[in-house]
């Protein structure tokens, strides 16, 4: 680069002094002839220097056609003189008019010396790209008029190429840093400035800032434990001596990162140091790599240490000791113990074998069996439904036994079953007694390790044990076992039982004896049932079924048996280990019930999501048949006899459209796309103001009683849906008593207790206010009532109704926060009760009736609707009241429409849900340009785009397809009014 403007700036002076030159032997070749010649001779001369210039020379006439061109331009470029004399740059080299090299020309032919921005004038004859630089300047006659431009050129394709260079190893040195997870920094010891890559800013969880304090942030963000390391870092760097240092730093977003930061000190000539760089790495993998290494390789060997104090001796009290005594030493905790049995029915339990530390003795040093209260049965329980350790105390959701934590000074507890292959589950545990304790996922790990090697220790030594006393230890087991022991002959009878068979039976031991299984277990009634499961037992020596068991009263209960074939006394016995499972039976039952109701709720969802599309598009054509009969019908009226069977017919389609439009409205609300406007409401005066309404859609065959409630709660619902909520229920009430009956309505305030929340789960907890409607019709069987809430079931002759009515009364109450329940039997009539959550509020005000008159105005209305039947009827019902409309299919026509409008827009009326842009998108765009714009939505259902879960916000003007002109010019005055009110 140095090289190129050296000989830019000779090749510029040499140019200055050849035309001071030229303009001197001018004057002097017009006083004589012989000046003539020398001018001449001079122009060969200046010809000669220029063709062997190191650098481009090119001249220009006023038309800024080259008359010049020297052997360096045709070098560098590749374009001999001939081609470029009398052509204008442009035509020579058509890509330069997108560097705008003509205003460069003008400014010169205007009189100045102008220097051209960097060109990428052409490829060289060598294939290169080719870079220029030029300096352009006029070229004046004798008298000091200018005639044309003097231009130097210059290579500057080698600077360019040293740029770029610059530039890919930055991006690449960026891409490697964030490969690597790895920042650069560099620190100005002197002035204290301290720069970050844009890679370290990610690695700290922060956006790159050029502003930032960073040597504030490198302490702020550094984890409180490691932050006199990081000091010392930083006070060894100022020093010159810093090296290397690890520490953990903590994002913003609360996460924790290990960091290895390394970097070089430069020293000036005085040897102090001036400045320091280097990197931070993110080591946090191989942080947690080389702890797992280390936890890995401490399990290991506390393994090896348990193996060798199991192994070491057959003495079962000798290898319990060993075994605590290891454990006690690798947690660090104040107690170590084995409890036995862990039976909760058990009368007692006892710590056979315990370790401590000298301050803590525990209940091994009482030296006998305690009796098993409450506390310490829910402590087995709690560890025995466990799948693993079982933590109690500090940090944990199981609480200390209080009785016990007093007793034993225990803080916290880490407890687990064992389930050694001989006798009863045993509980192996750790104590913290000095402090409270979290114990840590790594110990729970280990200690499952350690009771699992416990069990399998306490198999061997308990075996060899029993090979000492059989018989004694058989009948103890047995005797305390928790489910009930049978010995089963190989013909079906009963050699010996325990007492638990003897309690769950109701009979004694001597009746049980002898007894023929059959008829303690009903599955195994009959010789053939015995047969097979003999036969079952020998082909599967270690099994599991289930039976009915049948006490001596008769009653009976279901049993889970563990079966087991073993050889006693020369012949095969059945060993029979017989477990209640009436309580897991139940809770199988309600699991099943749960069940049933997420398959309803899903299938209600579902079809709740196809009644929602087709009503959206539905309710656009009712729009559009509607507003059309609305505008056409009272001139054919004016115009036509009133018995003209065309007139009649459009009656009558006007009357059809009515009921779907009632129909799209319940589809909506059933599929949750409606919009509500909840407010406070009194239920009594709900009921007191639809009295007379109900009385007219009964019959006078039935008789309608309705029973209030002093001080009755209040409830936060959509009143015109609580009203269709009654309307529906008095209804399906009234098709129920085709010969008259009496229709019944009540509210009250109850209250649900959590109870009844859990066996209904729609239900919630709390106070809420009642509305039950009964009636003394037909009722229902079980299979109706079960599918009375879906969507188009019906019991009612096919034209007779929607199937809708009920599911619409589910979908409003279940947005209100409430539940329904239905109480009937077949000729006994119906109840259906509706709870909704009582609230703590003043019954909102009612808002003003619209008038009767349609109000029209002067302002401009945007209108923006997808839907072109719609969009038209629209326009026509707000020009027709006087307003200035102007139409937009979509938002962005909208907008175009509102940026190239000069007069005011008041009004923007938009459709909800429209294609590429819904309204509240256009909505707010138009804003930002328009503020004074105010907005009025249309939709058939809003899909929660201007609404939460189908709740309005309080500030949001809508109204609901389809609309008729008396309702959309309200709407449209209402919020014009609103805005002008405001002002």
């Amino acid at each position: 680069m140095a090289r190129s403007s050296h000989v830019e700036d000779r090749s510029a002076r040499e140019l200055e002094m050849l035309k001071l030159r030229v303009a001197d032997l001018e004057a002097r070749l017009r006083e004589s002839e012989a000046g003539e010649q020398r001018l001449r001779d001079t122009e060969q001369l200046l010809r000669e220097v220029l063709t062997v210039a190191q650098g481009g020379v090119v001249v220009y006439d006023l038309d800024l056609r080259y008359v010049y061109w020297n052997r360096y331009m045709e070098e560098v470029t590749g374009v001999c003189a001939e081609d470029a004399l009398g052509r204008t740059p442009v035509e020579v080299f058509p890509h330069l008019v997108n560097y705008d090299i003509e205003s460069v020309y003008r400014r010169a032919l205007a009189g100045e010396t102008v220097r051209s921005p960097d060109v990428y004038t052409a490829a060289s004859p060598d294939g290169r790209r080719l870079w220029t630089v030029g300096t352009y300047t006029p070229r004046r006659d004798a008298n000091g008029r200018i005639i044309g431009i003097v231009g130097t050129v210059h290579d500057i394709t080698e600077r360019k190429e040293v740029e770029e260079a610059l530039r890919r190893s930055k991006v690449m040195l960026a891409e490697a840093q964030s490969i690597a997870r790895l920042g650069s920094w560099e620190w100005d010891l002197v002035t204290g400035e301290l720069n970050w890559s844009d890679e370290l800013f990610r690695l700290y969880g922060l956006a790159p800032s050029k502003d930032a304090p960073l040597l504030s942030v490198l302490r702020e963000l550094a984890h409180p434990d490691d932050r006199d390391v990081l000091e010392r870092a930083i006070a060894e760097a100022q020093s010159g001596t810093f090296e290397s240092v690890d520490y953990r730093i903590v994002l913003p977003d609360r996460s924790i990162r290990h960091v290895h930061a390394m970097g070089k000190i430069v020293h000036d000539s005085a040897g102090r140091p001036v400045r320091a760089h280097g990197i931070i790495h993110d080591i946090s993998e191989r942080k947690r790599a080389d702890a797992a290494m280390a936890a890995h390789l401490c399990f290991l060997e506390s393994m090896e240490r348990i193996d060798q104090a199991i192994r070491g001796t057959v003495d079962l009290e000798e290898m319990m000791s060993a075994v605590l005594e290891e454990t006690l030493k690798i947690f660090g905790c104040d107690r170590a113990w084995l409890l036995y049995p862990c039976n909760p029915q058990a009368a007692t339990w006892q710590v056979p074998m315990e370790r401590t530390v000298p301050e803590y003795p525990g209940a091994f040093a009482l030296g006998q069996e305690l009796p098993l209260n409450e506390e310490t049965a829910e402590l087995m329980r709690r560890v025995l439904a466990g799948d693993g350790p079982v933590h109690f105390g500090s940090g944990a959701p199981n609480p200390v036994p209080p009785g016990a934590g007093a007793q034993f000074s225990i803080r916290s507890v880490l407890a687990m079953p064992v389930f050694p292959k001989v006798g009863e589950p045993w509980v192996f545990g750790l104590h913290a007694c000095a402090r409270d304790r979290t114990w840590t996922g790594e110990e729970e790990r280990l200690l499952r390790e350690i009771g699992r090697r416990i069990g399998d220790g306490l198999t061997t030594l308990l075996q060899h044990r029993n090979l000492r006393s059989s018989e004694e230890r058989f009948h103890a087991l047995v005797e305390h076992a928790a489910d009930a022991f049978f010995l089963i002959s190989s013909d079906g009878r009963v050699l010996d039982v325990n007492q638990r068979a003897c309690t769950s039976l109701g009979y004694t031991r001597d009746e049980l004896l002898g007894m023929a299984v059959g008829e303690i277990d009903e599955t195994l009634s009959g010789p053939e049932s015995m047969q097979q499961g003999w036969q079952d037992t020998l082909a599967n020596p270690q099994r599991t079924v289930e039976g009915i068991h049948r006490r001596k009263d008769g009653s009976t209960f279901p049993v889970e048996v563990k079966v087991g074939l073993l050889e006693l006394n020369g012949r095969q016995v059945v060993l029979g280990l017989a477990r209640d499972i009436s309580a897991r039976k139940a809770a199988e039952e309600e699991r099943d019930l749960l069940e049933t109701q997420l398959r309803h709720a899903q299938k209600m969802q579902a079809v709740g999501q196809l009644a929602g599309g087709v009503a959206h598009d539905f309710n656009n054509i009712l729009t559009a048949i509607l507003g059309n009969l609305e505008m056409s019908l009272p001139k054919l009226e004016a115009a036509l006899p009133a018995d003209n069977l065309a007139l009649g017919g459009l009656r009558q389609v006007e009357r059809a459209a009515q009921r779907a439009a009632g129909l799209t409205r319940q589809l909506l609300i059933f599929s949750r796309r409606d919009v509500a406007k909840p407010e406070v409401l009194d239920l009594n005066a709900i009921l007191r103001d639809m009295d007379k309404m109900l009385r007219r859609l009964i019959s006078e065959s039935i008789e309608l009683v309705t029973i209030p409630q002093e001080a009755l709660h209040r409830v936060r619902a959509d009143a015109g849906q609580i009203e269709q909520v009654v309307m529906n229920l008095v209804v399906n009430a009234r098709d129920a008593m085709p010969k008259g009956g009496r229709l019944t309505l009540e509210v009250a305030n109850v209250t649900l207790d959590k109870a009844y929340s859990a066996r209904h789960a729609e239900a919630s907890a709390g106070p809420h206010v009642m509305l039950a409607v009964s009636d003394t019709g037909c009722g229902m069987d079980a299979e109706t009532r079960e599918r009375i809430f879906e969507p188009f079931f019906t019991t009612k002759d096919v034209g007779q109704g929607t199937g809708l009515g009920l599911a619409t009364v589910y979908a409003i109450i279940r947005r209100a926060g409430g539940h329904v329940q239905v109480y009937s039997e077949p000729a006994r009539g119906s109840t259906f009760r509706v709870y909704l959550p009582a609230v703590d509020a003043e019954v909102s005000a009612p808002a003003g009736a619209a008038g009767d008159d349609a109000p029209g105005g002067d302002e401009t209305v945007l209108v923006c609707e997808d839907d072109a039947s719609v969009r038209k009827l629209t326009m026509h019902i707000l020009q027709g009241a006087g307003y200035t409309v102007l139409t937009a299919e979509n938002g962005a026509d909208a907008l175009d429409l509102a940026d190239n409008h000069d007069g005011p827009i008041e009004l923007l009326v938009t459709d909800v849900i429209m294609p590429y842009m819904n309204g509240k998108e256009l909505a707010d765009e138009l804003q930002l340009k328009r503020p004074e714009v105010r907005t009025l939505y249309v939709s058939g259902y809003t899909s929660n785009v201007i609404a939460h879960h189908g709740v309005l916000d309080a500030d949001v003007a809508f109204l609901e397809k389809p609309y008729n002109r008396q309702s959309l010019l309200t709407a449209a005055r209402a919020v014009l009014d609103r805005q002008s009110a405001r002002r």
